[in-house]
């Protein structure tokens, strides 16, 4: 049996598929790797001197972020992954964008955010509470300018944030997405 396998798998025929090696054309015509250092700087040069306020940058992704959390009031926390879903979309902008336009505290609030939002299995009351909590840390970012390096305000505002979700998987174990269980 193992050799008629072998043998028909060796077969050359037109009816049988066949491999052929793909050519790179594409990475031909590109070349490799990598970007000059005259690119770099000048990249680096337009995000030091992005003069875009984030704040209006933001707003819309704030709004989605206020509009997904009273849809989740709303509805009683029914469907709460698809909730959480609604919050995520709004938090991975804030991430993606926050230390670009000098505000990378909002990136790491966002970061947290998201830590907590994939490590809960249901939302509750408890954590649309910190949900809350995270929304509130961003406007005071925004509120008080906190731009440029994280000062002390910012470091007191990821310290209690990171304290409230300690206290919130403390209380609810079980809450605990099963992807994470096994974590420490």
């Amino acid at each position: 049996m193992l050799k008629w396998w072998i043998e028909k798998m060796t077969d050359t025929r037109e009816d049988l598929p066949q491999f052929y090696p793909p050519i790179h054309d594409l990475k031909q015509k590109v070349g490799q790797g990598g970007l000059s250092k005259s690119i770099i700087a000048k990249a680096q040069k337009v995000i030091d001197l992005n003069d875009t306020d984030f704040i209006d940058v933001a707003a819309p992704y704030m709004t989605i972020f206020e509009e997904g959390m009273a849809l989740a009031k709303k509805n009683n926390l029914k469907n709460s992954r698809n909730v959480i879903e609604n919050i995520i979309f709004p938090t991975v902008q804030l991430k993606a964008n926050g230390a670009l336009f000098h505000y990378p505290i909002i990136t790491h609030v966002a970061t947290k955010l998201l830590w907590f939002l994939e490590r809960i299995e249901h939302l509750n009351e408890h954590a649309l509470d910190i949900v809350h909590a995270f929304a509130l840390a961003i406007d005071l970012i925004f509120k008080r300018e906190l731009k440029g390096e994280i000062t002390q305000d910012g470091e007191d505002i990821m310290n209690e944030l990171n304290l409230a979700c300690d206290r919130f998987f403390e209380k609810y174990p079980n809450n605990l997405h099963p992807r994470f269980k096994n974590q420490t």
